[in-house]
This record gives structure tokens, C-alpha cells and sequence, in this order.
């Protein structure tokens, strides 16, 4: 054979097996890729909702090696309970990216959940190293609460001062102070909050524990009144905010979203369209968790025979609340079934006595021509709208319902404390004390009034 012959051979032998080499290479590297993925673990699928249970698995099967649909499909996780499974596919999303905020924070959040605080606490803290500034206040919030789940008070404070002018921060850290003797150093920061957030319940309620441990305190009488009229205003967790809307991005939950949107914009036909078709769809006890809401827009709606129906149906295998029976009521209550209106009522009375409750069983009485009965209730009716709105530091409201309620039954003791208290809070000691002093008549043992008139005579 030539030379140029033996090249022509040698160059027929070479390019095949170069070929071929090159294959199998690329069939290592596609073994090895699909040996060394990660899978994310499978959950209860039936916990959810077909729906969302369909949307999850199909997000399971195309994550890839994408960290952002590992963080997704963990955050939903996070989202519907499954702690475990969550925090394993949170640890792949951060093995594949691991200088991600987003990422470890979640990884972190999960964690804590779980209980394994250490680790927890390490991976908040590499968090708040690259957050962004206004997430930085939150993770150290979070370690901070680890820290005291550990008992490390030390640390915990430490952790709460590294952003002081956060508000959920800045009260534990007064909470600390109060605990360990340093309540003075504590009222700075509770002045602070209450500038912040005025009359907020939390701060009002420390600083009577911080008063009574440096005996500085006003009167126990004003200060329990500032604590009752105070509502919740910092925000102490951000559960809902940061889990909340992950709950309502898939299946059934985002179509229920969807129907709340309807009704907020007055279209309550469509959203109970929606709501029967969805019901069709699901198993008998997500059917229980939605027949409430489908049975309060039936009403909405003028469809009386509907809501008690449904209602029938779920109190079958679900429990009774005050809310769902009062429901029934109303059902009952718009086709004039006034005796069973009245039975139904009289039922939620006895589990949640309200404002609400009582002008529902007075306009009964009045359809069934009791007229003292309608007027017993209409006067508790009034008393209690006296109390929330002496709770809500409306005071002439609070002075205005709470007179017209002892007027039409002077024989309520709980009226005529709540009429001393608005009237104290106004400045009107006299009369508040004559109202006290009524109260205890009708019920000697009422001791709140009693301790008020205590207090008053020292």
C-alpha cells in the first residue's frame, strides 16, 4: 500500500472512532447528570386539593436544576405544611445557588419551623449578611426569636439590638429588659412604639408590668382600662404575609381568590357559579371547608332554601360555630320561620353572646309580638355596642348606647360597669362611681366594680 494510502486508511479508522468516543462521553455525561440530579420528595398529595395537588406535582417534575423552581416548589411546601420535605428541597435550591437572599431565608424560615433552631439560626444569619436593607430588621428579628426558643436570653437581646428601631424587635428587646430587672432602660422603647403606634395593646401592656416592677405606675384603674381599649398593632410575626399569598397561588386556593375578588367587586352570581363547579371538583372534605362560603353568598343572593341546605349538609360532619349557625339562622330568618329562627339564635346566644346575636333575636321577638323580650334584647344588644365602642375609645358613642341600654333595662350589671368605666374615662368620676355602685347592687360579686370603688376610696 502507498503512504498516501495508509493515510486514506488511517483517517477512515480515526474519524469513527472519534465519533464514537465523543458519544460515549456525552452518554457518560447524560448518565451521570440523571445519576446525580436531585429529585424533590413527594408529599401527601391527599392533603390538598386535586387541583392543587395536580399544579404541585407537575411543577415537582420540571425543577431541573433550576433553583428558582426548587425555591418555588419548596416555599409551597412551607406554604401547606409539609416542614420536612419543604426544608430538603429548599437545601437543593441552595446548593444550586447558594448566594441567594431569597433562598436561604426561606431555608432558615423552614428550620425554625421545624424546630432545629441551631441551624436555623445559621442560616438566618448568612441571610442577613446579603439581604437587602429592608429584609436585614427581619432576620435578625428571627434570630433573635430563636435564640429565646433556646433560652439564650444573652443572645436573643443581642440579636433583637442589632436593629432597634424595628418595631417586633424593639418590644422583645423591652420584654427582656422588663424580665431582667431593667425596666427603666425598657420605657425609652415603649415611649418610642407608643409614638408609633398609638394606644397599640402590646406596648400599653409591658409598660404596666414595667410601672408595677418600679412602682411608678398611675392608678391600676386607668392603667387596666388603657390595656382593654388598646388594640393589636405591632405586629409581633409575618406568618401570613410571607406564607399567605403562596397558599392562594395554586388550585383550589387561587380560584377561591378569584371568587373573593368577584365578590368584593359586586358580582355575587358569577362567584357562586364558581364556587358549585370548584365543589364539584373536590373530595367531601374540602367540599365541608367551602360550604360555609357557599352557603353565605346564597344568601347574599336571596336564596334561603340554598344556604339551609347546604348548611344541613355540613353540620352533619363538621362542627357547629357560632358564625355557621348563626348563618342557618338567617336562612330561617328570611322565609319568616321565625320559631326556629328563634331556636337557632337563642343556640348562639349561649356560645357567643354579641351585639349581633342579640338585634337578630329582638327583631324575632318583634315578629312574634313579645314585646318585653324584644326589648330585653335590643337593650344587650346596645350594651355591647357600648363596650366595643368603648373599646375603640369612642367615648360619646360608648356614653350613648351604654345610657340607652340601662334606660331600657336598668337591671344589667355589666352595662352599668361599662357605663362607669366610659364615664371615669371622660372625666366624670361622680357619675362613674354611681354607676359602679348600681352595678354591684344588682350583682355584689361583680368584682371589678368592686375593686374600681376600692381603689377610688384608698
Amino acid at each position: 500500500m502507498e503512504p498516501d494510502d495508509k493515510g486514506d486508511a488511517m483517517s477512515r479508522v480515526t474519524l469513527p472512532a472519534v465519533l464514537i468516543a465523543l458519544e460515549l462521553l456525552a452518554g457518560g455525561a447524560a448518565i451521570g447528570w440523571r445519576l446525580t440530579q436531585r429529585v424533590p420528595p413527594e408529599v401527601q398529595w391527599a392533603r390538598l386539593d386535586p387541583a392543587t395537588a395536580e399544579e404541585l406535582r407537575e411543577l415537582r417534575t420540571r425543577v431541573g436544576r433550576s433553583p428558582e423552581r426548587w425555591l418555588q416548589l419548596g416555599e409551597a411546601y412551607l406554604a401547606f405544611g409539609f416542614l420536612p420535605e419543604a426544608e430538603a428541597t429548599l437545601a437543593e435550591s441552595l446548593r444550586l445557588e447558594p448566594d441567594s437572599f431569597d433562598i436561604r431565608y426561606a431555608r432558615g424560615y423552614a428550620l425554625q419551623r421545624l424546630g432545629r433552631l441551631d441551624e436555623a439560626i445559621d442560616q438566618l444569619q448568612q441571610a442577613a449578611e446579603i439581604a437587602p436593607p429592608v429584609k436585614e430588621s427581619t432576620c435578625w428579628y428571627h434570630i433573635g426569636r430563636g435564640q429565646l426558643r433556646k433560652e439564650a436570653t444573652n443572645a436573643a437581646e443581642l440579636a433583637f439590638r442589632r436593629h432597634p428601631n424595628f418595631p417586633p424587635s424593639a418590644f422583645q428587646l423591652a420584654k427582656i429588659l422588663v424580665r431582667s430587672d431593667r425596666a427603666k432602660e425598657a420605657l425609652p422603647i415603649l415611649d418610642e412604639l407608643d409614638r408609633r403606634f398609638p394606644g397599640s395593646l402590646q406596648p400599653r401592656q409591658l409598660r404596666a408590668l414595667a410601672e408595677e416592677a418600679l412602682k411608678t405606675g398611675s392608678e391600676p384603674a386607668r392603667t387596666r382600662r388603657l390595656i382593654e381599649t388598646a388594640p393589636e398593632k405591632v405586629q409581633l410575626t409575618d406568618h401570613h404575609q410571607f406564607l399567605g399569598p403562596t397558599r392562594f397561588r395554586y388550585g383550589a386556593g387561587s380560584k377561591v381568590a378569584a371568587f373573593q375578588k368577584w365578590r368584593s367587586q359586586g358580582q355575587d352570581k358569577a362567584a357562586a357559579a364558581g364556587f358549585l363547579e370548584l365543589m364539584e371538583s373536590l373530595n367531601a372534605e374540602d367540599q365541608h371547608k367551602l360550604a360555609p362560603m357557599l352557603a353565605e353568598l346564597e344568601l347574599q343572593l336571596q336564596q334561603p332554601e340554598i344556604t339551609e341546605r347546604l348548611l344541613m349538609d355540613y353540620f352533619e360532619s363538621a362542627a357547629v360555630t357560632p358564625k355557621t349557625l348563626m348563618l342557618f339562622g338567617d336562612a330561617h330568618t328570611m322565609q319568616r320561620h321565625w320559631d326556629q329562627a328563634l331556636e337557632i339564635y337563642l343556640r348562639v346566644l349561649q356560645m357567643r353572646p354579641d351585639s349581633e346575636i342579640h338585634r337578630r333575636l329582638s327583631l324575632c321577638f318583634e315578629r312574634v309580638k313579645d314585646a318585653d323580650k324584644a326589648r330585653f334584647h335590643t337593650a344587650r344588644a346596645l350594651c355591647y355596642e357600648g363596650i366595643e365602642a368603648f373599646r375603640r375609645n369612642e367615648l360619646p358613642e360608648a356614653l350613648a348606647a351604654l345610657n340607652e341600654s340601662v334606660r331600657l333595662d336598668p337591671a344589667q350589671d355589666l352595662a352599668w360597669f361599662y357605663l362607669g368605666e366610659a364615664e371615669s374615662s371622660s372625666g366624670n368620676q361622680l357619675m362613674a362611681r354611681q354607676a359602679y355602685e348600681k352595678c354591684l347592687v344588682l350583682n355584689p360579686h361583680f368584682g371589678r366594680a368592686a375593686v374600681v370603688l376600692g381603689e377610688s376610696a384608698l
